[in-house]
């Protein structure tokens, strides 16, 4: 019961919208300074880590009371983690401020030090986004392993994550096209598409429960060179909301599909093996998070014709994921990615009744991180939904991953032309 309140929940998230903002959010600090009393406390959160750090380093905003200050401090909450990063600022002798950076997760130790505090916002800001050396990449690796809201990689909202739905949807993991019984790609011709996915995301942060949105539209396209051989490519858009904190991404996929074996007529089996490659940008200005991703591997499709309009199917991938270095200027921006994804997934079709065009199908994939990561493993159960013309179909589908520390729930509709 608790299990299936929680997925109403989330789907009450998809078609209406979140009816209040969750208790936390990606960022936060929580200051001490000196006050009339002595030492004072006060906690200020924002989905802007930029602006986050501007109004601590500044006192302004929500941190007015270290307006004026010499000397305060504060335990800084970055992507769900409290407490991970301890800045200390202070004015020294001669009119000269100064920032000493520290932080639990990791062995980072860095001083700042600048005229005004703007100028000191701004190494800051810039040091953890840019290269300032292996202490802040080792920083976010170290994030990334540790928490459930980042968006680099290490749990099932994470762009390597999503990198290797996109991939095993779009190379193996797929429905029939049309009503045509016989294997995708049998002759020579071409298959385009149209998807639109949107998924309401629930995480357990050390910090606390956090809710978020993702929504990514793609285009994909296989041009079948023969009954063997076909191109299968894709160009997607993403958009990722977290309790307010916005991250884009745009990606593109291409492989050669090869089928061993073509299931024609009254064959029973069809083999198909997809080696792939792929890449993604993502990015956020509040989210300070700039990176570029790729990915290499295949996918192997097996399906077998159980009666004449009814077929299984099951899909194995490997994918393989690391980063580009991206510059801006003269600065590398940073990211660290050394991350491996193994999928294995059954998907049942049938016909309902005895509509000829009209098909259910039912899902059940396992998703395993192999290097270490912040969730080990996920699992994902849906239903699906698609009616079926002579060379063009439509289809639905809702997908519910889970694991003990995040959930999502996954609304996808597209259409298909077979050309």
């Amino acid at each position: 019961m608790k299990a299936t309140a929680k997925v109403l929940t989330v789907f009450s998230i998809i078609m209406f919208g979140a009816s209040q903002a969750s208790a936390v959010k990606l960022f936060a600090v929580n200051a001490f300074y000196t006050g009339t009393g002595g030492i004072e406390q006060l906690v200020v959160e924002d989905s802007s880590f930029p602006d986050l750090m501007d109004d601590f380093i500044s006192g302004k905003g929500g941190f007015s009371a270290l307006s004026g200050k010499d000397v305060y401090s504060g335990d800084i909450r970055f992507f769900g983690i409290p407490d991970i990063l301890r800045l200390d600022v202070s004015k020294l002798p001669n009119d000269t401020y100064q920032i000493n950076l520290s932080s639990s997760l990791s062995q980072l130790d860095q001083t700042f030090i600048a005229v005004n505090k703007e100028d000191l916002r701004r190494q800051f800001v810039d040091w953890i986004l840019v290269e300032g050396d292996t202490e802040a990449l080792n920083f976010l690796e170290a994030v990334a392993l540790a928490s459930t809201a980042a968006i680099s990689d290490g749990n099932p909202g994470a762009t390597t994550a999503r990198m290797a739905d996109s991939s095993f949807d779009l190379f193996g993991f797929y429905p029939r096209a049309s009503q045509d019984l016989n294997m995708l790609g049998y002759k020579t011709g071409s298959f385009f598409g149209l998807d639109v996915s949107t998924a309401a995301i629930e995480t357990t942060t050390i910090a606390g429960e956090m809710e978020g949105e993702f929504v990514e539209v793609a285009l994909p396209l296989w041009l079948h060179f023969s009954g063997r051989f076909s191109y299968v490519g894709q160009i997607c858009l993403s958009s990722t909301s977290l309790e307010g904190t916005e991250f884009y991404g745009f990606g593109a996929d291409m492989g050669l599909a090869f089928r061993p074996v073509l299931r024609l007529g009254d064959d029973r089996f069809g083999w198909q093996i997809t080696p792939f490659a792929g890449a993604q940008a993502v990015g956020s200005v509040d989210g300070v998070t700039a990176a570029i991703l790729y990915d290499y591997g295949f996918n192997n499709r097996f399906e077998w014709r159980l009666a004449e309009r009814c077929l299984i199917s099951w899909v194995a991938q490997y994918s393989k994921f690391d980063n580009l270095t991206l510059s801006v200027d003269d600065y590398d921006l940073n990211t660290k990615i050394d991350q491996k994804i193994v999928k294995n997934g059954m998907l049942l079709e049938a016909p309902v009744g005895h509509l000829k065009s009209l098909y259910a199908s039912c899902f059940i994939v396992d998703t395993r991180f192999l290097k270490e990561s912040a969730t080990s493993s996920y699992q994902t159960i849906g239903l699906g939904l698609g009616y079926l013309f002579k060379t063009f179909s439509c289809r639905a589908s809702l997908g519910y991953d889970f694991t003990g520390e995040y959930e999502r729930l996954n609304f996808n509709c597209g259409l298909s032309w077979d050309l």
